[in-house]
């Protein structure tokens, strides 16, 4: 069922699985969300630091070349710019979920995953950080 996007801010999703993060990134598109997409760490801080804003939410896979999802998740949170930021945690690695759960992140899925539960929880959680922008715009 198509969620409707609640932000102008892109969803960053950032997987080095190509077929996963282009068919998340379409799906995501068909929901209205403006999405980027990323294949490592280090390729989605490229991305975000040529953002104007920060992004509405991001994705993050953990298990990733170049850089991974614990070490970008480490550099999401130090920076003042993106801490705040809700971060939804993919893993294919069983044994990193309890973990990964112990993150501040706003929810954490194993692969495969439910695409419906995935795509409710951008949702809700991109809703959460654009409520405070839309009830500033009517003020």
């Amino acid at each position: 069922m198509p969620q409707t996007a609640p932000t102008l801010a892109p969803v960053l999703v950032v997987d080095d699985d190509e077929m996963l993060r282009t068919g998340l990134c379409e799906l995501l598109a068909d929901d209205g969300f403006e999405v980027m997409c990323a294949g490592h760490g280090r390729d989605a801080l490229v991305q975000l630091e040529a953002l104007p804003e920060q992004p509405a939410l991001i994705v993050i896979d953990l298990m990733m070349p170049v850089m991974n999802g614990w070490q970008l998740y480490e550099e999401l949170r130090t920076n003042t710019r993106y801490a705040g930021v809700p971060i939804i945690v993919l893993s294919g690695e069983e044994r990193a979920l309890p973990r990964a759960s112990r993150l501040r992140v706003s929810a954490v899925f194993a692969k495969p995953c439910n695409v419906d539960a995935l795509l409710a929880a951008v949702a809700t959680h991109a809703a959460a950080v654009a409520t405070p922008a839309d009830e500033h715009a009517d003020a």
